[in-house]
């Protein structure tokens, strides 16, 4: 059988992948009929006439999954700017809630968050994704609009965690894309929904704007309120939207898609290191525990989702402790967030393309480190401003990278599922420290030191983890005539996963 040439007629797939699949070929005995496990998932042989109907129904599931994940996404980052508008609108005072009560009722609400994380990854398939995300919606958006409703400090305490609980079921989102899109392709599709997350702060700027303007003290509810019910009541009617529209797993399509459309989302899923119909499966979870991958990427993810959250959290804190007042601060958030944005789509397509992860998170680390020192000097307020742009740019658009990284280097539903919930539990249970640290107003120099500091470990992390993974490639490639590469190569990805010899990490 002969090798695969880089000059085929491919579309959109990394070099990474001939590599794989002419080891394959180089690998596989003619005589014997040995079956290679990794055979079905680097199948790269596309027809002209092939080429431009995946292309079609690629554009379909662009055009129906990512604006739906986008929306959801956004409503749910706006959900979490919120409690920090809000607060800015006069929350605080009228419940009587103090800086340190306000650093705990943020905490309480990755407290449910953490609590439902790994069954809201596990069970999507057994949910199914449309189910799951709209009902999540659905949830969370009902405890919103209800805190317009809270009258102490217990009450907005409790609701926001349960919209904690609620926004678990929703971070099985990044999973369900794998299902759908190749790793080449992951991190400009995840780029384009996560960048909604910093859009949300922009726009929320913009309504709390105009709600603090045109409707406080309107039917007898403060602005606060009036951005907790019109937020609330906007996320229960999408999560409808959601049930109905969005398509489930790919072996699981009904309505709405034709024969050769069911066959590409097959075809394309399991290319995504995928099997259509697996079950979860407990040893994989526990194996977990044993790889040294888990823990370095545990690390990582902590530093970036501590830096993100701490500075989508507090931005309109330490904007207003610039010296602008409530309107101007809710404006002022608007450039920042948005700059944020288009950071995450733009390296998002850089990072497929040139099929690289850990460089382009490096960058982004650098740039928080930079934006965190400005912000601690604190000489200026354009210096300052410099700082939180710094920030932003790096930010948001390392959180997808990470994923997109993650999602490259790990085989199956079932190991993907874990990993991220593991990840996503521990980061959110720093998240509550990095909540609590930020309660020393006005200028915050701990809670802004402390992020500085878990920075300049992520980007250590960083390039720790791309020499692990070039080793791990360096020894595949050395051991790949093995007895042992022979025995494992039968075995099919659920069973051996990203160890199999011919599987490629990305770096």
């Amino acid at each position: 059988m002969s090798a695969i040439q880089p000059d085929s007629k491919v579309a959109g797939y990394q070099d990474d992948q001939i590599e794989m699949a002419n080891n394959i070929n180089d690998n596989e005995n003619d005589n014997a009929k040995v079956t290679n496990g990794l055979a079905q998932h680097v199948n790269i042989d596309r027809t002209p006439e092939e080429i431009v109907a995946e292309k079609r129904f690629l554009r379909k599931c662009d055009l129906l999954i990512l604006p739906l994940l986008s929306i959801t996404y956004f409503l749910a980052s706006l959900d979490r700017g919120a409690i920090s508008f809000a607060e800015t609108a006069g929350m605080k005072e009228d419940l009587g809630i103090s800086t340190h009560k306000f650093s705990t009722v943020v905490s309480l609400f990755y407290v449910g968050y953490i609590v439902f994380q790994m069954p809201g990854d596990l069970l999507m398939k057994k949910i199914t994704p449309p189910i799951q995300l709209g009902a999540a919606l659905i949830s969370w958006g009902t405890f919103t609009a209800l805190s317009c409703v809270a009258k102490n400090y217990s009450q907005i305490a409790g609701l926001r965690f349960l919209i904690g609980v609620g926004e678990a079921f929703l971070q099985a989102a990044p999973i369900y894309l794998t299902l759908w899109y190749r790793r080449e392709e992951f991190a400009t599709r995840s780029g384009w929904f996560f960048a909604t997350a910093a859009l949300a702060g922009a726009f929320g700027g913009i309504i709390s704007y105009g709600i603090i303007k045109n409707l406080d003290g309107k039917a007898g509810l403060a602005a606060w309120k009036w951005i907790f019910l019109i937020e609330g009541v906007v996320t229960v009617a999408f999560g409808f939207v959601v049930i109905f529209l969005l398509p489930g797993a790919p072996e699981r399509l009904r309505w709405g898609w034709s024969t050769e459309e069911k066959e590409y989302a097959i075809r394309r899923t399991r290319e995504a290191y995928n099997i259509e119909g697996d079950k979860l499966h407990l040893p994989h979870i526990l194996g977990l525990l044993k790889n040294p991958k888990l823990y370095l990427y545990l690390v990582l993810f902590c530093t970036l989702q501590i830096n993100w959250t701490s500075f989508q959290t507090f931005l309109p804190v330490l904007l207003e402790n610039f010296g602008f007042s409530d309107l101007d601060t809710e404006l002022m958030s608007i450039p920042v967030f948005f700059s944020g944005a288009i950071s995450t789509i733009v390296l998002g397509y850089a990072s497929d393309h040139y099929k690289q992860r850990g460089v382009f998170i490096i960058g982004c680390l650098v740039a928080d480190i930079i934006g965190w020192v400005l912000l601690i000097a604190n000489q200026t307020t354009a210096q300052s401003l410099v700082g939180c742009f710094c920030i932003s740019l790096g930010a948001f658009p390392g959180i997808t990278l990470l994923q997109s990284w993650v999602n490259a280097n790990t085989i199956g539903f079932t190991r993907r599922a874990a990993m991220f919930a593991f990840l996503s539990m521990v980061a959110q249970s720093l998240n509550i420290a990095a909540a609590q640290i930020y309660s020393d107003a006005p200028h915050y120099y701990r809670g802004d030191g402390f992020v500085l500091g878990v920075v300049v470990l992520g980007l250590a992390t960083a390039t720790c983890i791309r020499f692990y993974f070039t080793r791990l490639n360096r020894k595949k490639d050395e051991n790949r005539n093995s007895d042992e590469a022979r025995l494992t190569r039968m075995m099919d990805i659920e069973t051996i996963g990203d160890a199999h010899p011919d599987f490629v990490y990305w770096l």
